[in-house]
């Protein structure tokens, strides 16, 4: 999959700082026309949005805490607690990201098809319907509209919550790397690099079976 998905590698190579955060984010439901609509425009307009939140603006320096997102949401929803998503998933995006961290657009569950580097600050910006009122910059480093196999870049499998913090140390950052610096359609088209396939104990298997008959 990485193999076929590079277009010739950058001329600088990144590294990145194992260190930096970074989240999940969807970007409405992929297989429907609304979230084909919105990685779109998003992908053009250089931003990730999320739907959570309603139409409050959070832009106010108080809501880069979690406590203060929680009280304003409960003025107008007096039952929410403080696992409501409109709460969770807004103050990830609020509060939780920062310049600098990494965002990865799932694709479903089990596959993932952008990543993005947070480049400002929230911005309230009302959406279609009034709806995906929330953004945040973002510097795409890489995109497929079809979407690679999560397990490529994450060992464990995505929550559908659509905004969360992923753990660091199951993110294959080699992989990262390896993506942003050749492949997807944000690279521009060259000549595309050796790869090696191993498979190691192959003595082991039916030959004719594994590669089909020779």
């Amino acid at each position: 999959e990485l193999a076929k998905d590079n277009h010739g590698r950058a001329s600088s190579s990144p590294s990145f700082d194992r260190n930096r955060n970074a989240f999940k984010m969807s970007l409405g439901r992929s297989a429907e026309e609304e979230g084909t609509r919105l990685f779109r425009e998003a992908i053009e307009g250089n931003y990730v949005v999320l739907g959570w939140g309603g139409d409050i603006d959070w832009s106010a320096p108080e809501y880069a805490e979690f406590a203060n997102i929680k009280a304003r949401w409960r003025q107008d929803h007096p039952d929410a607690t403080g696992n409501d998503p409109n709460s969770q998933q807004l103050f990830a995006l609020r509060g939780g990201m920062q310049t600098g961290d990494l965002v990865i657009i799932s694709d479903g569950n089990k596959k993932f098809r952008a990543i993005g580097e947070v480049t400002g600050p929230y911005q309230f910006v009302p959406g279609f319907n009034g709806e995906y009122n929330h953004r945040r910059s973002v510097k795409w480093l890489w995109r497929n509209p079809e979407g690679l196999a999560r397990e490529l870049i994450y060992a464990r499998g995505f929550s559908q919550v659509s905004t969360y913090q992923l753990d660091s140390e199951q993110l294959d950052w080699p992989a990262i790397e390896q993506l942003v610096a050749g492949g997807g359609e944000s690279a521009a088209s060259g000549e595309r690099e050796p790869y090696v396939l191993i498979i190691d104990e192959i003595n082991r298997g039916n030959v004719a079976r594994i590669f089909g008959e020779l």
